[in-house]
């Protein structure tokens, strides 16, 4: 299975961005097919999202490490999908999200990495 790496920047400090991320809520203000994400037990994920009309309800889990400003995901139902996304300081005011993400699906994954760090920045400008 392929494995995609991506680093974007976003114009807010580390501490920040790893909190916005690290909300579960936030998931669909970054991710666009994504219409609802709820928390449950032990690190488990229902999401909602919209593909080709449908909507789609799935399992996953999710799980954040703020000592490390990490985060680990991946879907309940695939082995072969799971990722995870690091926070570094880049100044004071910047942060660098570093991802890592294996699919079972075979294509360039770096423009919907470079999309979603950019949903990441957009969203958190206009954060309630």
């Amino acid at each position: 299975m392929p494995t995609y790496t991506y680093s974007g920047s976003v114009a807010a400090s580390a501490d920040e961005v790893y909190a916005f991320l690290a909300d579960v809520r936030n998931l669909p203000r970054y991710l666009p097919l994504m219409t609802a994400a709820r928390a449950g037990d032990a690190g488990a994920v229902e999401i909602e999202t919209v593909v080709k009309g449908g909507v789609h309800t799935m399992a996953a889990w999710f799980r954040p490490d703020s000592s490390a400003r990490r985060i680990d995901w991946g879907s309940t139902d695939n082995d072969g999908y799971h990722g995870w996304l690091a926070v570094s300081a880049d100044g004071e005011s910047r942060a660098t999200i570093d991802y890592e993400l294996t699919t079972p699906r075979d294509h360039n994954l770096e423009p919907y990495l470079a999309a979603a760090t950019t949903f990441v920045d957009n969203a958190m400008r206009t954060a309630d």
